[in-house]
């Protein structure tokens, strides 16, 4: 890269080089080679099959001389073109920003910066902030983590109230049942002790009856 003489160009040649392990140039070479190549094979099947099609009506020697006249005029299109669009590669793609440092780049400046002790305090102060931050955060679990242990225990009372309500409201179901029950065995009973009542009171009628025709 000697031959470079502008040092910016020269500085962002071995930038990207290093960056992306090849240099521009070369990438740009490649990719005009290739499709120049590419335009080759294609005019050469192309002169095979008018080489077919025209067999005894074209003479193969002007076939061959207008072809390599297409071949020569496509060619140069193509590397004109190519170059063109390898220029804007190597301009606006294969470039490494003037702020981008690369890592051994990195790594020497920051052994060349000279120390700055407002720097090392700064840097004293942020860590301390961040130790408080921490600090913080662990009193805030600590917090949560016991607001979250005393809602576990009111679910679990709550939990207990609702069991024994439901079996309070079946106890009560169950107590109206018999109080029911027991209603309609009182109320059997006075009908049972009526009717034995009326029985009685027919018996004793007809005995005082049958006692009064014998006194007669």
């Amino acid at each position: 890269m000697e031959w470079i003489r502008d040092p910016e160009r020269r500085q962002q040649m071995e930038y990207s080089t290093q960056l992306l392990g090849f240099t521009p140039d070369s990438l740009v070479d490649t990719i005009i080679g290739d499709a120049s190549a590419s335009v080759r094979r294609n005019l050469e099947a192309a002169k095979r099959k008018c080489a077919e099609a025209f067999d005894g009506k074209v003479d193969a020697g002007e076939l061959d001389a207008a072809f390599e006249s297409i071949e020569s005029r496509c060619v140069e299109a193509t590397e004109r073109a190519f170059y063109k669009f390898g220029c804007y590669l190597r301009t606006n793609v294969l470039t490494v920003p003037p702020e981008v440092l690369l890592p051994g780049d990195e790594l020497r400046a920051r052994e060349e910066e000279p120390f700055n002790a407002g720097d090392l305090a700064a840097a004293e102060e942020k860590f301390s902030g961040l130790c408080q931050k921490v600090r913080n955060a662990k009193l805030e679990r600590a917090m949560l983590r016991n607001k979250l242990a005393g809602l576990r225990e009111v679910r679990r009372r709550q939990e207990a109230v609702i069991e024994r309500a439901k079996k309070l409201a079946e106890e009560a179901k169950v107590a109206r049942q018999l109080e029911k029950e027991v209603a309609a065995l009182d109320e059997k009973t006075r009908q049972v002790e009526k009717a034995v009542g009326e029985m009685a009171d027919g018996v004793e009628k007809r005995a005082n009856e049958a006692k009064r025709r014998r006194i007669e």
